[in-house]
């Protein structure tokens, strides 16, 4: 029954905080685009989300391991409370760079999302039961990618000012997040923690840490470049937000339905093949994206990228789930800064590549060379493993 609980009430976090990543990822750009000063600036508040994100990681790591899990969930639920107010004082008065301030902030709670899925592996002593909770967990995404949007969708115009309604419904969707966790009761593991703890120089070339750190963090680099790109590059079509916001809610389904499948598949098939066709997946998304620029274009691109993040991103989780106990919470959070300053880089080229014509072209087709480059060294990777 204790396990259950601990489960829904992580399964919750992950859903809420998870809608609050999607709900930023389509509204932050259109409200970027209605109060920028200048064109280049539009995607600087989903940059700022992604730069509060990567300084906030590591400390959300150090919080859960002094603290404890719940605590820390509860805490960035505050910071997200803090942050939608902000948005919403921001565009009520179109102060753009207070905007930007406030998706700083939001970026800084929704970090804590990445933790969930490492909390779900505490719960079950047994490898086979923590592949499953991790899976079923990481799955809680689905709801957190449709509901995201569907706020973004109905809060634009809910009040007088555009887009206000938005963050009232992000504020609301924190205080849900802190009710659910305080069903949370996952204990501290018996390790004495030290901030000046050192870390075994060795233990970063191990194969579970190194492999899975970079199917993490190049994985969420290339497809958050894509995802962030796709609504610019649709508004630059033409397309409104009724039509853009689909494309993302199927996007972010996408992305998690994999974690459906993965429990029954832990046993039958390896982090090698899941992690492999997680980035061919990726490169023909990417080439869907090149040359193919109508709705179902967007929709089947976006798709094929959510999929092959959705394996990559949990073959990734299976190896970090894997790594020496003394040091978890330090590894992952050295492992999740990595990831999200991956992220930051792809984040900020967005704004850059969009005010290019063929921006959409070339983030694109950069994906599918890097991709491609990062396959291979993944097989080489995998063939010493085996020798």
């Amino acid at each position: 029954m204790k396990s259950a609980l601990n489960l829904f009430s992580l399964f919750c976090g992950q859903a809420l905080s998870g809608s609050v990543i999607s709900l930023l990822t389509l509204s932050s750009t259109s409200v970027g685009n209605a109060l920028s000063p200048q064109d280049f600036l539009v995607s600087l508040p989903i940059t700022m989300t992604v730069l509060g994100s990567a300084i906030t990681v590591y400390f959300a790591s150090f919080l859960m391991a002094k603290y404890g899990r719940r605590t820390a969930f509860i805490v960035s639920g505050f910071i997200g409370i803090v942050g939608a107010l902000l948005a919403i004082y921001a565009i009520y008065n179109a102060q753009f760079y207070l905007f930007s301030l406030a998706a700083f902030i939001l970026g800084s709670a929704t970090v804590f999302n990445q933790y969930y899925r490492f909390a779900a592996a505490e719960v079950f002593n047994n490898e086979g039961n923590k592949k499953r909770a991790t899976s079923l967990i990481i799955s809680a995404g689905i709801i957190g990618g449709v509901l995201g949007p569907f706020l973004a969708e109905k809060g634009a115009n809910l009040l007088a000012v555009k887009y206000v309604g938005i963050f009232w419904l992000c504020l609301a969707v924190f205080v849900l997040l802190i009710i659910s966790q305080l069903f949370l009761s996952i204990k501290n593991p018996p390790v004495i923690y030290s901030q000046n703890q050192s870390i075994p120089k060795g233990i970063f070339l191990q194969k579970e840490f190194k492999i899975g750190t970079a199917c993490s963090a190049f994985s969420f680099a290339i497809m958050v470049l894509l995802m962030n790109a796709t609504p610019l590059a649709m508004h630059h079509q033409h397309f409104q937000l009724e039509q853009i916001s689909p494309v993302l809610q199927w996007h972010f389904v996408a992305m998690y339905s994999p974690a459906l499948l993965l429990p029954f598949m832990v046993k039958k098939v390896s982090n090698q093949s899941i992690i492999g066709l997680g980035c061919l997946l990726f490169i023909i998304g990417g080439l869907c994206g090149l040359f193919f620029q109508q709705h179902w274009g967007y929709f089947l691109a976006l798709m094929l990228i959510g999929t092959g993040w959705g394996l990559m991103f949990s073959g990734g989780t299976f190896l970090l789930n894997q790594l020496s106990p003394q040091h978890k919470h330090k590894l992952q959070g050295i492992s999740s800064l990595i990831t999200y300053l991956a992220n930051l880089t792809a984040s900020f080229s967005v704004g850059l590549l969009m005010t290019i014509t063929q921006g959409w072209q070339i983030a694109n087709l950069s994906a599918v060379i890097f991709m491609s480059i990062f396959s291979l060294w993944l097989f080489y990777q995998f063939k010493k493993m085996k020798t």
